[in-house]
């Protein structure tokens, strides 16, 4: 494109597009905020006679008010149908409500404020999908691709309450806003070249240059960070210089660690999640199991048969495995330890990690998935090969060994999600192969929004999965054993087999509830009021 036509295309810019307007309009809006304009543009400053080249005030990458300025107004997506959600950012004084109910004349979005100023969080409309972000930079690090959601959610730097599925639905029509806040910029490098030609800084034959209209603002750029260059890095390197993990410690886990158990402060430590309970109750039911096979090993070991013993002694074997494999949950299921395995999972590329690392020991998750993998599989194809070859008892070993493959394939499916690679797939979401692949098909979901819309929240990764089908196998088991119960209350045996499934069964429902990301950490048996958003808490602490 020639000189000519550029100035050309470059005017019909500003004709329709006013810049002193728009600029004045957003600073008026936030005139102690940081970045000024929707635009993401600073306000005009007359040049100086001694200088030609203007320094112009150092801006963030994005600023909320270019998305959301833009999404205002676009068409209501399908997905986005009926989803209202509200955004708020630390340090500006007024929230952005997203509505898509299209409950006005125009089928479109609508974006309004509302006023935060005087709160750290919004004390109304608590019952919306709510995110924070805790300042203008995290939300510009996050949008240029400087910062992972994940881990700006892990460290506390993004809150979120409510339905966080509302906010996956976003993801096509903030592009589309990003999208547009992107052209806005490219007519504002336009209407800054006619300046720069008016001003006489520029020739005609300056810009006839192809190369010049993509090189002038990074001449520019590159002279501007000549002159912040050291304040930039100063401040890139107290950044670096925080250790993530040792925050994400401090944010989640208590100063001082409550060792009396006369305190609620105490229970609370370590029984204030869903996932701590669930935790503990796998235990129980471990140690439950243990002691019934022990009991069932003792009483059988003059009358029974090789095969019988055998078993028993397998059935001991996994019941210790299954012992230990609860005491890593206990341990994973600590609000520091899931955020650190969140943030871990995000922040180190598995290419990095040794084979061992990476799909069997990168978290205590998926340590203690493997030992109930193992659990189910060791002792069991131990007694096979005993049964086969020892006691040349085939047909028992068949029926061992195949309950046993069906036992390890399905812990094996557990165990997989718990892999970096799995848990780092969908934007930190996880993998969806399950969903995708069996759920969507079989149900006929592909174009039944409703309907999708309802599973992708409750099965829409494979970590969803397996808790409900964790959570249903422990309710079909414990129903049948509270009926042998009441039927045979004296019977020692029963109880046994009682105290082994049902705190399993009731575990594993709450660990259903636990698998949400909104109730991650949060627990159906203990309120506090200093997590309530309602009620405000303080500035560091996350909400979840």
């Amino acid at each position: 494109m020639d000189g000519e036509s550029r100035l050309k295309r470059a005017k019909s810019v500003t004709e329709g597009f006013d810049v002193a307007q728009t600029t004045s309009t957003i600073v008026a809006e936030e005139n102690n905020e940081d970045a000024v304009g929707s635009l993401g543009i600073s306000a005009r400053v007359e040049p100086s006679p001694k200088k030609k080249k203007l320094k112009p005030v150092k801006k963030l990458e994005w600023s909320p008010e270019e998305i959301f300025n833009e999404m205002h107004g676009l068409p209501i997506a399908k997905e986005m149908r009926g989803v209202t959600v509200l955004f708020e950012v630390g340090g500006v004084e007024r929230g952005w409500k997203i509505d898509c109910s299209s409950s006005g004349i125009d089928d479109v979005t609508v974006i309004s404020r509302y006023d935060v100023s005087g709160r750290k969080y919004i004390a109304e409309d608590t019952s919306l999908p709510w995110c924070r972000y805790k300042d203008r930079k995290v939300f510009s690090k996050i949008e240029s691709g400087k910062l992972n959601d994940m881990v700006a959610y892990a460290t506390g730097r993004i809150q979120v309450k409510g339905d966080s599925t509302k906010f996956d639905k976003m993801e096509n029509i903030w592009a589309e806003a990003k999208e547009r806040a992107n052209d806005r910029k490219n007519q504002v490098k336009d209407i800054g070249i006619i300046e720069k030609m008016e001003n006489g800084e520029v020739s005609v034959e300056e810009v006839e240059r192809v190369d010049y209209v993509d090189g002038m603002d990074a001449k520019l750029d590159e002279e501007d960070d000549n002159d912040d260059r050291e304040d930039e890095e100063e401040e890139e390197d107290e950044e670096e210089a925080i250790d993530e993990e040792a925050f994400i410690i401090t944010t989640y886990k208590p100063e001082v660690e409550p060792r009396d158990p006369r305190t609620k402060a105490f229970w609370k430590r370590h029984m204030g999640t869903d996932s701590l309970v669930g935790s503990y109750l796998f235990l129980l039911s471990s140690v439950g199991y243990l002691s019934m096979t022990i009991y069932s090993l003792h009483q059988k070991s003059n009358t029974a048969t090789s095969v019988q013993f055998a078993l028993q002694l397998a059935n001991v074997f996994s019941a210790v495995l299954f012992t230990l494999s609860s005491l890593y949950f206990i341990k994973l299921s600590y609000p520091e330890i899931i955020m650190l395995m969140i943030y871990r999972s995000a922040a180190i590329d598995p290419e990095t990690m040794t084979f061992l690392e990476r799909y069997f020991t990168a978290n205590d998750m998926l340590i203690a998935l493997w030992l109930a993998t193992a659990a189910l599989g060791l002792p069991y194809l131990s007694l096979v090969l005993y049964e086969c070859l020892v006691l040349g008892e085939w047909v028992n070993g068949l029926i061992v060994f195949l309950t046993t493959i069906l036992g390890v394939a399905l812990s094996g499916v557990m165990s997989a999600t718990a892999m970096p690679d799995c848990m780092r797939a969908n934007n930190g979401k996880g993998t969806r192969v399950v969903f995708e692949k069996c759920v969507v098909p079989l149900l006929g979901l592909k174009n039944d929004s409703d309907r999708f819309t309802f599973y992708s929240k409750h099965l829409g990764n494979d970590g969803l999965v397996v808790a409900w089908t964790l959570g249903i196998l422990g309710t079909l088991c414990g129903i049948p054993v509270t009926i042998l119960v009441i039927l045979h209350p004296r019977s020692i045996s029963m109880w046994l087999i009682f105290w082994s499934t049902m705190p399993f069964s009731v575990g594993s429902l709450l660990f259903v509830r636990a698998s949400y990301p909104e109730t991650m950490n949060s627990s159906i048996f203990f309120s506090d009021e200093e997590n309530d958003v309602s009620h405000g808490i303080d500035e560091g602490t996350p909400l979840l």
